[in-house]
């Protein structure tokens, strides 16, 4: 604001902050240099460890373009003065969302611009795009207590990919946020699976399973955007927003904006993923006259006993109807359903572009019909769903070892590298249960003969005009063929 100087001191007196979440207070001092980052509207810096400013490129080049597509969507200027990024050493949490002063692994936000990978690349978008969407679902609207942390990061991780994929599409968001999907729901079929909200009465548990705030909060708030409407869901946050600015808010408070943008549809149903653990499994069972049955369940791997549970499910169907595609999303809220579809060309698929927080099952013909013909009726998004849905099908006793790899080497040689990585994260997964020592050498031929083709066609060395997504899977290709697949001309490759 102002600033004296008397008898050698100089004073400097700064203006009034704006109201601050009281766990979001920093303080940073060291040996440090300071970047200007340009394009933001309002004064950017990014200050890090004396003599590492040259690593900042990349930042720099990324933030305008995230913060204004921000801008957009909440339909506001930032709403602080100014923007700092801090690069610590060793910082543990990442980032965190500091009102104009974010602070930052150096690890995740220094990057040197001739050797990042399209993976580091990708995760500083993405860091980025959540920690400026705190600054509004976190930092101008606050929760009045830790058991509403979803309201502060659910949304920015939802935000945040959403953004990031729509700023920079090669990056691939939308196959990425499926990836980290499947993550969370391997760990939410357990029966210890936590609740995105639960009670927090110590300081100690702040943190406990936080993950299910980001990865499992942010697949469910996409499901229902989906499902009413990607304007009609922005209202009701604008609005909640608007409700509750510079102050502190809870769930009620985000359900009352979400059903006066929605006519009263959205927060029961969303209540039951955010006040319930685990997720359901849907049964589509075709009746014949273009009826289906839709049957919900917990689900759980085999022979684990879990609570019976129930939920108000948005479950998007897509079909072909006369050569072309269509969707409709119905809300599963009983156990059992049966849904007219009318007229279809024989095949449905449970979870339309991979959106929705939910495993789904369909009888073995039907199933076997959308493994084998994937490549020709189902998008990039169902395709990645489709693998971590065969995994999981597979841990629920489902699915026999047998057909599920067979079902993989159908997938292996996807012509979408990211969906190639999922059948090798699937891969990962069964090595040990399903390969004793006597048969690796069987399960490398296997996998020869699963994976060879894959990188027959994305190639040994890079190509140039390849997409990002080549590139990221081939190395990880490479060694799975000549680690456990023992292929001589990998590894003479490799030699050479």
């Amino acid at each position: 604001e102002s600033q004296s100087t008397d008898e050698g001191w100089t004073r400097y007196v700064f203006q009034k902050t704006k109201p601050l979440p009281t766990y979001l207070i920093a303080i940073a001092t060291g040996p440090l240099d300071t970047v200007e980052m340009p394009g933001l509207g309002i004064p950017g810096r990014i200050v890090t460890p004396k003599g590492q400013t040259g690593l900042t490129a990349i930042a720099i080049q990324q933030t305008p373009p995230i913060l204004r597509a921000l801008e957009d969507w909440f339909g506001e200027p930032y709403p602080y003065e100014k923007l700092d990024y801090i690069a610590i050493p060793e910082y543990w949490p990442g980032a965190m969302e500091h009102p104009g002063a974010v602070t930052w692994a150096s690890s995740i936000l220094l990057l040197d611009p001739a050797t990042a990978s399209l993976a580091q690349r990708r995760l500083l978008a993405k860091v980025i795009a959540h920690e400026l969407a705190h600054m509004w679902f976190g930092d101008k609207v606050t929760m009045e207590w830790w058991d509403d942390l979803w309201l502060n990061e659910s949304f920015a991780d939802w935000m945040g990919d959403k953004i990031a994929g729509e700023v920079f599409p090669e990056l691939r968001m939308d196959l990425e946020v499926i990836r980290d999907a499947q993550s969370v729901m391997a760990s939410d079929s357990r029966p210890t699976a936590a609740a995105i909200r639960r009670p927090v009465e110590s300081t100690d548990t702040l943190l406990q399973d936080v993950g299910v705030q980001y990865n499992k909060g942010k697949a469910v708030l996409g499901m229902f955007e989906a499902w009413i409407g990607p304007e009609v869901f922005r209202k009701g946050v604008l609005d909640y927003i608007a409700a509750n600015a510079w102050g502190n808010a809870t769930a009620d408070d985000l359900w009352k904006a979400l059903d006066a943008a929605s006519e009263g549809k959205v927060s029961r149903p969303l209540a039951t993923f955010t006040d319930q653990p685990g997720l359901p499994i849907v049964a589509v069972e075709p009746l014949g006259e273009g009826r289906v049955r839709l049957t919900q369940r917990r689900f759980g791997s085999e022979g684990v006993e879990l609570t019976v549970q129930t939920w108000g499910v948005p479950v998007a169907l897509r079909y072909a109807a006369g050569g072309e595609a269509a969707t409709r999303v119905v809300l599963l809220n009983t156990k059992t359903a049966d849904i007219e579809l009318g007229a279809h060309d024989g095949w449905v698929y449970p979870k339309a572009e991979g959106r929705g927080y939910y495993r789904w099952q369909a009888p073995d013909e039907a199933l076997a019909r959308l493994t084998r013909e994937a490549p020709t009726i189902l998008s990039d998004a169902e395709r990645m769903d489709l693998v971590g849905n065969l995994s999981a099908l597979l841990g629920a006793g489902v699915l026999d070892g047998g057909r599920y790899l067979a079902a993989l080497q159908g997938l292996a040689a996807d012509p979408e590298p990211m969906v190639v990585g999922a059948v090798l994260d699937s891969l990962g997964q069964v090595r040990g249960p399903f390969v004793p020592g006597d048969l690796e050498d069987e399960y490398a031929a296997y996998l020869r003969q699963a994976l060879r083709p894959a990188l027959d066609g994305i190639g040994l060395l890079p190509r140039e005009g390849e997409s990002e997504t080549a590139t990221l899977v081939r190395p990880r290709l490479l060694l799975w063929l000549g680690d456990n697949g023992q292929d001589p001309d990998i590894r003479r490759f490799a030699e050479e």
